[in-house]
């Protein structure tokens, strides 16, 4: 669904026409940084469309909720999660649980983003062909959107160890940088899908598939130790397994990310970011005649 009705059209005309957007398509992602305006106010629409369509935070919240119950509940108490270096000073079922909530969220993340993203260019195609604003505008606007209730839910997780006793240290200092590799991540996935989702309009199912593939060769809801040892080396280099090893080392294991996890995350996400870009490039002037 659109993020503007035609009852908002004018408001968002008048910042078009206030910021020169209707006078030239601007271009570039840096191009990004002068819609300031229209973007916030784009984005405040988006939360009141989602509050008044039952879709907002609450239900994303509940959703994640379920899949760490389901999960935690069926795998979290077998044998190979004594390898995987839980807090002990946590009730099990709470360490149980983080363990498969920093996975689960990471994962549900990625998955919305690119289900989402898969109609992002579709849903507002008016306002794309009526201002000529950059697609990737609202690539960039349903990212942050994604980003926003996944921090939301990670800082629930958070609440919930701190009130089971939880002692945090100095590695937590490391979260803001996982976060932004994270919305990296999202805004590309959101990128790719949107664009491949103009001319292949069931992008969106076959994101789909691949989230559930993704979840199942990631170590999300089991332990490590259940996969083939020569099939990890090949399985890391995922920027979903990265960033869920990543807030496992930070938040559950108190560990500084090493250097070579460092590396692997990064050159994963720069990767995942320039194959979004690199579609989007190339298929973006085409798609105001396929919206």
């Amino acid at each position: 669904m659109a993020w503007i009705t035609n009852r908002d059209c004018g408001l968002v005309d008048g910042l078009v026409r206030s910021t020169g957007l209707s006078m030239v398509r601007r271009t570039g992602l840096l191009a990004l940084r002068s819609y300031t305006t229209l973007f916030w106010t784009l984005y405040r629409r988006r939360l009141e469309l989602d509050s008044a369509q039952g879709s907002g935070l609450f239900w994303y919240l509940a959703d994640a909720s379920l899949y760490i119950l389901v999960h935690a509940l069926v795998f979290a108490r077998s044998a190979a999660m004594r390898h995987e270096q839980l807090p002990d000073y946590l009730p099990p079922v709470v360490a149980h649980g983080a363990f498969v909530c920093c996975g689960i969220l990471p994962w549900r993340a990625l998955a919305a983003a690119g289900t989402a993203g898969s109609r992002v260019f579709r849903a507002n195609g008016s306002l794309i062909r009526k201002s000529r604003l950059q697609p990737a505008f609202f690539a960039v606007l349903d990212g942050l959107h994604q980003f926003v209730q996944f921090c939301a839910a990670m800082g629930v997780l958070v609440l919930v160890l701190l009130a089971a006793g939880y002692r945090p240290n100095a590695s937590v200092l490391l979260l803001p940088m996982l976060l932004a590799i994270n919305l990296w991540v999202i805004c590309a996935v959101v990128l790719l899908t949107g664009t491949l989702g103009v001319f292949f309009p069931a992008m969106g199912t076959v994101w789909g598939m691949i989230s559930r593939i993704l979840l199942w060769t990631t170590p999300i809801v089991y332990a490590r130790r259940a996969l083939p040892d020569w099939l990890v080396p090949w399985l890391s280099w995922s920027p979903l397994w990265a960033l869920v090893d990543g807030y496992r080392q930070v938040l559950l294991r108190g560990e500084w990310i090493a250097v070579a996890d460092w590396y692997r995350l990064c050159l994963a996400a720069v990767v995942c970011f320039l194959v979004g870009v690199v579609v989007y490039v190339r298929l973006a002037d085409d798609i105001p005649d396929f919206v």
